[in-house]
């Protein structure tokens, strides 16, 4: 599963290239006592060339 992102460069993206765990959460929360949680684990990579090229035009489609 890829998921494709745009940012500008800072801090987190400065952060993201010396060690390149990321960590996703999504929350759903209905109530103090109804929610639920999906989180995923990965691996941040900066794509380069027509790669991100390609995932520019995925982006903006």
């Amino acid at each position: 599963m890829y998921f494709l992102g745009l940012t500008r460069e800072g801090t987190k993206t400065q952060l993201r290239r010396k060690n390149s765990h990321v960590v996703f959460e999504i929350d759903q929360m209905l109530s103090p006592q109804v929610w639920r949680s999906v989180l995923f684990e990965g691996t941040f990579q900066e794509l380069q060339g027509e790669e991100r090229e390609h995932a520019m035009y995925l982006i903006s489609t």
